[in-house]
């Protein structure tokens, strides 16, 4: 697998796709939720690394720091 699939199986999309399926009861699988969950905050640690410049704000990307209001906090 290349890197540009394996990071389309970690997007926001891929994300949204898994939730639909779970809720609408097409996955027989009882872990779709976390599957879901775990996608989508791979998603976002991936635009973060993908930045190039501090100041790139792009939709959902942006750098890791202490004044991005997208990034999650772990306590």
């Amino acid at each position: 697998m290349n890197v540009k699939r394996a990071f389309q199986m970690l997007s926001a999309r891929f994300a949204a796709s898994i939730s639909t399926a779970g809720q609408s009861n097409v996955l027989k699988s009882t872990s779709w939720k976390a599957s879901a969950d775990f996608v989508y905050k791979m998603n976002k640690v991936i635009d973060a690394m993908n930045v190039y410049h501090l100041n790139d704000w792009k939709r959902e990307k942006g750098p890791l720091s202490d004044v991005n209001t997208m990034a999650e906090k772990s306590y």
